[in-house]
């Protein structure tokens, strides 16, 4: 691979199903945007938020931009546009701040020389769990050739990326609302982890 692998913690949403920030939302203990951070750093990410400020962490973080799309594409957008002329750097991966279990080895399965991929469970995709080659978003972004309302589903399936799968569903749970983080906190069990 080439350069450092830099992942992009997509916080920057609304939360309005939840109603409070999700990235400040504790679980044993732990804010939701910690938890992200602390497995990132595990898998020997440089980190990035992408929300409009940085939690206290200390980390960079990007802001989507007034002329860029909206929603998750938002946060792509913008770390293309901040990590385009950085040398060494070939592309990000992104994780969704909501995520409470995301596998040990995503970026490393994650991450091709060759095209962007985005996750899938048994039963669904789950794009906000990317590796987004910058020379693939190149086209779109530099030129703006998308809609303002892409969805990140739709922005996979225009640059080609490629599919991969864990077996586990849970490992790409997202927590949307109350009920899903009551539903997590009454059953969750611990991560595993998957080859």
């Amino acid at each position: 691979m080439i350069g450092k692998t830099i992942a992009i913690v997509l916080a920057g949403g609304q939360s309005a199903r939840m109603g409070k920030d999700k990235a400040e939302i504790r679980i044993d203990g732990a804010r939701m945007i910690d938890r992200a951070i602390y497995s990132l750093r595990k898998q020997d990410c440089d980190i990035i938020i992408s929300a409009s400020h940085d939690y206290g962490t200390g980390l960079q973080y990007v802001q989507d931009l007034e002329n860029g799309p909206r929603g998750p594409v938002a946060a792509l957008f913008a770390g293309y546009k901040s990590l385009k002329n950085v040398s060494d750097i070939d592309g990000f991966i992104t994780v969704p701040v909501d995520s409470p279990n995301f596998p040990d080895n995503l970026v490393k399965r994650l991450k091709s020389d060759d095209h962007s991929q985005i996750a899938a469970g048994p039963d669904r995709i789950h794009p906000t769990f990317g590796w987004w080659r910058l020379s693939d978003l190149k086209e779109m972004f530099d030129f703006e050739m998308l809609d303002g309302k892409i969805s990140l589903t739709v922005l996979a399936k225009q640059l080609g990326a490629k599919t991969v799968t864990w077996k586990g569903e849970n490992l790409l749970l997202n927590i949307n609302d109350p009920n899903d983080l009551n539903a997590y906190l009454t059953a969750k069990s611990p991560p595993h982890k998957e080859s």
